[in-house]
């Protein structure tokens, strides 16, 4: 991968072509450029192999941070609806005793 990195990559095939370029005209290398063209077309195979495997490996982690995104969504949706619970639970509780207050209340006017 080091090998990849765009910048030391483009740098390395530049110097490759110029070179290939420069044996062509000066000493007659390569003459059909045959060998040029195949070491170009086994680096453009090898570059989109090592594509696919890096595509692969991020398909997989973003598969990874999606299970754990509807893991993480799941719970906070039980702990709304348990908050909900909750909250249903101390409103009826106060309705309770506000329905206590007032029989209390009626109780406390009835005795006067």
């Amino acid at each position: 991968m080091t090998f990849r990195d765009p910048k030391f990559f483009l740098i390395v095939l530049i110097a490759f072509i110029l070179g290939s370029m420069f044996a062509h005209t000066q000493f007659a290398y390569d003459s059909d450029f045959g060998l040029t063209n195949m070491i170009l077309s086994i680096e453009a195979s090898t570059a989109s192999a090592v594509l696919m495997m890096v595509a692969e490996r991020t398909a997989a982690q973003q598969d990874e941070m999606a299970r754990v995104q509807r893991e993480q969504l799941a719970t906070l949706i039980e702990m709304a609806q348990l908050s909900r619970q909750s909250l249903q639970d101390q409103v009826d509780l106060l309705r309770e005793i506000r329905a206590n207050d007032q029989m209390l209340l009626e109780f406390i006017r009835g005795q006067k």
